[in-house]
């Protein structure tokens, strides 16, 4: 199995035996890439070599096919001091060496040249030298791209140049070698191949062939191509296993006769490198039986997968390998003694196993214990066999022929390649044969074990299913309560997945423990549960029927309890009330439909529903009418269907994510059928295959130990017949406080048995309300009558607009409401009275009494009826505050009731009749005040009369009033308005102070009171200070101004009264489409004591027409030394004034309205076209 290559070494044998450790030592240390035939990619190996002198003995015949032993690559070591001793000597010596070589054609050689020259510096006058002996060998000796011939420089000596000259040696070698392997492979794989396509020849053996092709796999695996010599045995493993599937349907080929000979030797595959050259010697006599073959081909690919790193893929190629070699030993028919496949079997899966624990770390647990738990699931079985033909297990006898069956396959194990006293899969076995007590402790390792690795894997059904095997093992052991551990799990996971008749068979094997432990309470449950079960005939049923009677007398005092499961089913629920939707203390009835699945009837002494009450959902009022309450009428049937009527939260109900259940998914599928190539095809898809192939083993199971202490609501009925099939069970129940009530468990008393059944699907549940008395405000209508008083408005415009507006209520006048008092889920005595109290500014009066306004007032309520409603009427006013805007004003009125537990609001929204704003006008020196009032509301017209402005202030001005009607009606769409003009041209004397008072009352067709209204408001500094005139001339020569001509612009600044501020700023603002200021638009201006100051700026019109002037702004012009004396009188200045860290900037500040007046603010010029005339001038 060494398939180093062979190197002849000829020449000077005692230079190369002084570096020959250092050439084999140096050759593996680093890669050579080598470049490979028939487009395959090329690949780094490492080479080693041996080294052999040279003989023709060893070269290789002419046209070999072998690789192994062969020496393919020779080299010549060639010392000699100079020319002179080459031509004397050497090159003899050489060419009979070369001779020897091309008679047997080969062509791979190398000539190594030693160098014992010292490095010395070269004289550059020095005459030309004759030539190196190098370069006389190389043209002695002519080779492809001269790279067979080499200089060596002395290894002795310790220099760079020496380190050098040897790695480029080895690296020559390296590469010449792997040239004259990728030739002979070449060659070799040629042969091969035609080898292979003869395989259907006579005459053609497998065993020739397979050695032939291990031998590419022994050069590749010395060449560190790991994974290609693994392909090669792959390849031989098929090849072998195609043989034995055609012979079965065909010829056996006279080569395969001789693996069909009878088997003597079982001893399981062995991973030990002595144990494969041991079978391969076998393999080579021609002595081997099929499992030798097997066996050595399994180990050969074991040993590379571990080269590999890849011990878990050992693990998932060992199962395949077993099943594969039974299946061929069967089709072979080689006759092996009972029991020997099981043997050989185990002491290889147990090989395996220990191979992998050896070797696999902790990055690749997950794959080692994945593919393992097969491995000793396995080996378990087949020890189960073992123990059943060796009269090992517990109900079985020993006797003389068991003992020789267990001699004869011990026999037949062989020796153990293993060191005496370690834990090999010999001794295990060996040990589990030699009696009861060790096969069962053995047998019960390698089981518990196995079921570990399942479930590490997530196996859980695989590991149950081994946990029935150790329960039946523990039954014949007569220890029935360690069995029901494991048979329990089981049963567990065929409930989860609904596997009926599996469950019925477990349920059996649990029957059988029960009754061995004289379990009486779950012998009852489990005879319960098989006699309601469908998977049994009639007959049956009815005898664990009879069990069940026959065994519940010795149940005593206490009764039994357990869940119903599948014993009794509930298919539908009612709820019927005498009130729609369901009220406090209320009769509602709940129709239980039951479906019994006993064989016979029983009589259930009482029937208990258990109902669980829960906060109430929010339901906005707004968006959810009565109806929209579970009704009483509704029902939920095929509760244990998947889809429901009923959806879950639309009601009110939780979700099934909110209170969690157990209900059987059934997979929704949708079938299709369609022809492809004339065949009918048909496909069945699952569209919640998420929720069908969920897992539910974590996520546990109903245990039976439930309790009858309940602290729900509890309600009965006595003495019910249940017959099996359909049965109708009613009960009465009575809230009497609201909430939602959530079915929580329904008892059924048979004699001492107890079921519950906790669970429904949907979430049965319904909702008691209590509904408490409400007060509201109603909006009415507007009658024919008051629509024909507003003609110009539609009542859908009228409508819309009291949505908007909050209502129709109007402060200061009198008007009616109407409270509304609906009772709720109660009901109102008579003579209920309501106590009302208003917020400020709002007045009540009851409707039917002669009383006065007040703050306070009771009314009287008559009987209400629950869920109807009362209407009661009263008087408001609101005071009425002036305005500027029409917003509502908001006052409440709260209400004290005895029903109510803290007193309760009713928000009424009033608008003002009308608003009331004020205006200075100027004049020159003259001033006005403008006084305008409009109506808010349509709905009200109102009558304005006796309009007066009073001074506040004492002063003696005389104020002209100039409107000149005394009674003006206001509403919605008309206003009022209200001039006066002040008398007095003195600044000091203007007043600041004024009172506006007006009458007002409502347009009706009855009189009403006529109510007064007070309107206060103040102007300051509002005297003219500054008139300002501007006017636009054409320019000289021109006497009107046309479009695109420069104009001149005259601004006359005038001062009319006294001001403080006499720096002022003028801007000049012009429409940009109309006028083109050129120059600046701006300008700061000081008054001196002429009062006046004039500015001309050329203008452009750029359109004719009559255009209006460009505006001119006036401002305060305060500047920053002013600024700073203001300052310095003040505290720190802040950053809001605009003078801080050392900051001077000046600042402006707009008049008071009417402090300047402007003459020329609505004047216009007329501008005239431009002139389409042109001056040409003409020379003589």
């Amino acid at each position: 199995m060494e398939g180093k290559p062979i190197v002849t070494c000829a020449g000077d044998e005692k230079f190369f035996a002084s570096i020959r450790n250092s050439i084999i030592e140096g050759l593996p240390r680093e890669s050579e890439e080598w470049t490979r035939s028939h487009m395959r990619n090329p690949k780094n190996v490492y080479l080693s070599a041996s080294f052999i002198p040279f003989s023709e003995d060893r070269l290789p015949p002419i046209g070999t096919k072998s690789l192994l032993g062969q020496a393919f690559f020779h080299i010549y070591w060639a010392e000699c001091q100079d020319i002179d001793h080459y031509r004397q000597t050497v090159k003899e010596n050489i060419s009979s060496w070369f001779g020897k070589l091309k008679i047997q054609k080969i062509y791979d050689w190398l000539v190594v040249v030693i160098d014992h020259s010292e490095n010395k510096k070269s004289n550059k006058t020095k005459l030309l030298s004759r030539g190196s002996v190098l370069d006389k060998v190389k043209s002695d000796f002519p080779s492809q791209g001269s790279q067979r011939c080499i200089s060596l420089l002395d290894p002795s000596r310790n220099d760079s140049r020496a380190a050098s000259s040897m790695q480029l040696l080895l690296q020559r070698i390296r590469k010449l070698l792997l040239q004259a392997y990728s030739r002979q492979l070449t060659s070799f794989e040629d042969h091969m191949r035609t080898q292979r396509e003869r395989r259907n020849e006579n005459g053609w053996s497998f065993q020739s062939f397979f050695f032939l092709q291990e031998e590419l796999a022994f050069v590749l695996e010395m060449l560190g191509l790991y994974d290609e010599a693994l392909i090669q045995y792959d390849e031989l493993d098929a090849l072998f296993t195609q043989f034995v599937i055609n012979s079965n349907v065909g010829d056996m080929p006279e080569w395969l006769t001789c693996f069909s000979r009878p088997c003597d030797i079982w001893s399981g595959v062995c991973l030990l490198r002595e144990k494969s050259i041991e079978l391969r010697k076998v393999l080579i006599a021609g002595n081997a039986c099929l499992l030798d073959l097997r066996n050595y081909l399994f180990a050969r690919q074991c040993a590379l997968l571990l080269l590999l790193c890849r011990p878990w893929e050992m693990a998932q190629r060992t199962l395949p390998f077993l099943h594969n070699c039974i299946s061929e030993l069967k089709i072979l028919e080689v006759v092996m003694p009972p029991g020997s496949i099981a043997c050989w079997v185990f002491l290889s899966c147990f090989e395996v196993l220990q191979i992998c624990e050896k070797f696999s770390d902790t990055t690749q647990i997950k794959e080692y214990s994945l593919y393992c738990a097969g491995l000793w699931a396995y080996a378990r079985e087949k020890l189960h066999e073992l123990g059943i033909l060796c009269g090992l297990m517990p109900d079985l006898s020993d006797n003389s022929e068991k003992l020789h069956i267990v001699v004869n396959l011990l026999a037949g194990m062989g020796t153990d390649a293993y060191p005496v006293g370690t834990d090999s899969p010999h001794a295990k076995l060996r040990a589990a044969l030699s009696s009861k007590e060790s096969f069962l402790k053995h047998y019960l390792e390698l089981s518990e074990l196995t079921m570990g690795t399942f479930k590490h894997n997530r196996r859980i059904r695989t590991a149950r299913l081994i946990g029935k095997d150790l329960a039946q093992l523990y039954m014949k052991m007569k220890q029935p309560q360690k069995a029901i551990s494991f048979l329990t799990d089981l049963l567990m996971t065929y409930r989860e997945e609904n596997w009926e008749v599996l469950t019925a068979s477990i349920q059996q094997d649990l029957l059988e423990c029960y009754l061995a432990m004289e379990d009486v309470p779950r012998y009852l449950k489990t005879c319960i549960r098989l006699a309601a079960t469908s998977c049994f005939n009639l007959d049956k049923r009815k005898d664990y029927f009879q069990e069940i009677i026959s065994c519940s007398e010795k149940l005593g005092s206490d009764p039994l309890l357990l869940r119903t499961e599948k014993t009794f089913l509930v298919t539908g629920a009612k709820i019927e009330s005498t009130f729609t939707p369901m009220i406090c203390n209320c009769e509602i009835l709940i129709t239980f439909h039951l479906q019994s699945n006993l064989p016979s009837e029983i009589i259930c002494r009482n029937i208990r529903l258990i109902l669980k009450k829960q906060n109430p959902p929010l339901i906005d009022k707004s968006k959810h009418s009565d109806s929209q309450y579970l009704s009483p009428k509704s029902n939920i049937t095929n509760s244990h269907s998947p889809i429901s009527p009923v959806q879950s939260g639309g009601l009110g109900i939780p979700s099934r994510d909110e209170i969690q259940q157990r209900i059987l998914v059934q997979p929704q599928l949708i079938i299709g059928s369609y022809r492809q190539e004339g065949a009918p095809i048909y496909s069945v898809m699952c569209k919640n295959t998420h929720q069908v192939l969920r897992r539910r083993d974590s996520q546990g199971f109903h245990k039976d130990d439930i309790s009858e202490e309940e602290n729900g609501l509890g309600f009965k009925v006595s003495m019910v017949k249940l017959v099996p099939g359909h049965n109708v069970v009613v009960l009465p129940f009575k809230a009497t406080q609201p909430g939602m009530y959530v079915f929580h468990r329904l008892w059924m008393e048979w004699g001492n048995i107890h079921f519950a059944l906790s669970h429904l699907s949907p979430l049965f549940s319904f909702i008691v309300i209590e509904e408490l008395p409400t007060i509201t405000r109603r909006i009415e209508d507007f009658t024919d009558d008051q629509l024909q008083k507003l003609k110009r408005k539609s009542q859908v415009q009228i409508q819309t607009w009291r949505e908007e507006h909050l209502g129709d209520l109007v402060a200061g006048i009198e008007q009616s409401i109407v409270l509304k008092v609906s009772s709720g889920s109660s009901s109102l005595p008579k003579e209920c009275s309501i106590n009302l109290k208003a917020s400020r500014g709002l007045k009540l009066k009851n409707i039917d009494t002669s009383a006065e306004f007040s703050d306070e007032i009771r009314i009287q309520v008559p009987e209400v009826q629950p869920f109807s409603s009362v209407e009661v009427s009263i008087k408001v006013i609101a005071q009425f505050i002036a305005q500027k805007h029409p917003n509502a004003v908001e006052h409440f009125i709260t209400l004290l009731c005895p029903w109510f537990q803290s007193a309760q609001r009713v928000s009424l929204q009033f608008l003002p009749p009308f608003c009331v704003t004020q205006k200075l006008h100027t004049y020159g020196l003259r001033k006005y005040i403008h006084i305008t009032t409009y109506g808010v509301t349509f709905l009200h017209q109102f009558l304005l009369s006796n309009a007066q402005l009073v001074l506040a202030d004492q002063k003696e001005v005389l104020l002209k009033e100039l409107s000149s009607s005394n009674s003006l009606i206001v509403e919605a769409d008309e206003s009022a308005s209200f001039v006066w003009e002040i008398l007095t041209e003195d600044p000091n004397m203007l007043p600041s102070h004024f009172i506006f008072n007006v009458n007002y009352q409502l347009v009706e067709e009855d009189p009403v009171d006529v109510l007064q209204f007070s309107f206060e408001f103040k102007l300051s500094h509002y005297e003219t200070l500054y008139a300002v005139r501007a006017r636009v001339e054409p320019p000289t020569g021109s006497e009107f101004c046309r479009a695109g001509t420069m104009c001149f612009m005259h601004i006359s600044i005038n001062q009319i009264h006294d001001s403080a501020f006499t720096s002022l700023m003028y801007e000049v603002v012009a429409d940009q489409a109309v006028w083109a200021v050129c120059g600046r638009t701006a300008g700061v201006v000081n008054i001196d004591a002429t009062r006046k100051h004039s500015v001309t700026l050329d203008v452009k019109p750029l359109i004719s027409g009559f255009l209006p002037l460009p505006t001119v702004r006036l401002s305060k012009y305060i500047p920053a030394a002013e600024q700073r004396k203001s300052v310095s009188k003040e505290s720190t200045p802040s950053k809001d004034s605009g003078n801080y860290h050392g900051t001077n900037v000046a600042r402006l500040e707009p008049f008071d309205t009417g402090q300047v007046y402007s003459w020329s603010r609505a004047n216009q010029v007329h501008v005239l076209p431009a002139s389409n005339t042109s001056s040409l001038e003409v020379t003589s």
